[in-house]
């Protein structure tokens, strides 16, 4: 095995190669901070991570082990607060006949309303024909789970034109998000998004929030409302609608469906923070 040692510094900078062509980067989040934290890194010989350990003055914070299946695919990713053998956190896949991400699977313990809660969610990936992404089904088992989404069922769906999304639509029930796609050449630059809520008097679903988001770089830059005219006010407030809309979640699906390792880079990115 290999293994990579990267100290949390003030500015992230390339450490460097390793002899099989990995590049270190050093980390810095708002948990494990800046200061004397280690994260170490374990290579397998074909240069796949198998376990990521966060360690301050010698004591373990935290480590995720990596697990793959006799296709080399990983089957399971999984977080082991400082030296429990319990996992917090573990995240499972499953492919089909051709490779592609069929099923992920998520459990993770959480802390929520002052109270220790279990987090439990399904999601299954549904393909054309051409290997497009057309549908996701994510189903929350948890009462965590229906709370934070506050739907027990969430359908994505995605609508092609010319071999790319032009539209994706999300229901959850009580709840439709409709995002139409603008590029300028290869990359998004604009996103019509509306979310509708089901109104009970009415008995159908009603626009409540209407904006256009503006892209650069695949980055939110600009967000303006539709519905008042105002602008949603900086960068840092388009990009925060960005994530909180599940906007960034639903663009990303089509990716990661079909590489499995861009989906296991943003899951180590995400449990390090």
């Amino acid at each position: 095995m290999k293994y990579l040692k990267i100290i949390s510094a003030g500015a992230h900078k390339s450490a460097g190669p390793i002899a099989s062509g990995i590049f270190a980067v050093a980390l810095c989040s708002s948990v494990i901070g800046c200061s004397s934290v280690i994260i170490e890194k374990q290579y397998a010989p074909d240069g796949a991570v198998t376990e990521i350990r966060a360690l301050e003055k010698g004591v373990q914070k935290f480590r995720i082990v990596f697990k793959y299946d006799q296709a080399a695919r990983i089957s399971t990713v999984s977080k082991y607060l400082t030296s429990e053998s319990k996992p917090s956190g573990v995240r499972s896949f499953s492919y089909d006949f051709q490779g592609r991400l069929r099923i992920q699977s998520h459990r993770g313990i959480h802390q929520w309303d002052g109270k220790t809660a279990e987090d439990i969610w399904v999601e299954s990936f549904f393909y054309k024909n051409t290997g497009e992404l057309i549908k996701t089904e994510t189903s929350y088992k948890s009462s965590l789970s229906i709370a934070l989404h506050k739907t027990p069922l969430v359908v994505t769906q995605y609508f092609y034109k010319e071999g790319r999304i032009e539209r994706i639509i999300i229901s959850g029930g009580i709840y439709r998000k409709e995002l139409t796609l603008t590029y300028k050449g290869k990359n998004v630059s604009k996103i019509d998004y509306i979310r509708l809520l089901f109104k009970s008097g009415s008995k159908k679903y009603e626009p409540d929030t209407h904006l256009d988001l503006f892209l650069k770089s695949g980055e939110p830059y600009k967000a303006d409302y539709r519905l008042t005219g105002k602008s949603a006010g900086s960068k840092k407030v388009a990009i925060k609608i960005f994530e909180n809309a599940g906007i960034a979640e639903a663009l990303k699906k089509p990716e990661y469906a079909l590489n499995i390792r861009e989906l296991a880079a943003g899951l180590e990115s995400e449990w390090i923070q």
